[in-house]
């Protein structure tokens, strides 16, 4: 049977502390002493351009949760995706 897991990926440098994430969805964001967030127990990874981004894998049944704090965002800095085995299948939010 196939994993179904939800990857939040945060673009801190575009995040602007509006706050709304935490405000959402405290169990994932904390705020953070330059006045933005992070994700709790996420992984920072680099893109391709060298600019840092935070990462966090969820399962299936926390996604509805997770979805509301990422439409909170006035910036868009959050996207989430569906994996299926590991492997990006969707990109759920923001839509392009």
């Amino acid at each position: 049977m196939s994993q179904v897991q939800y990857k939040i990926l945060f673009k801190r440098p575009m995040c602007i502390g509006a706050l709304a994430c935490s405000a959402i969805d405290p169990q994932i964001w904390e705020e953070t002493p330059d006045g933005k967030v992070s994700i709790i127990g996420g992984q920072k990874v680099y893109d391709e351009n060298g600019e840092i981004k935070e990462e966090f894998i969820i399962l299936d049944e926390l996604a509805d949760a997770r979805m509301d704090g990422a439409m909170s965002c006035p910036v868009l800095a959050i996207e989430i995706y569906k994996l299926i085995d590991g492997e990006v299948t969707e990109k759920l939010y923001p839509k392009e």
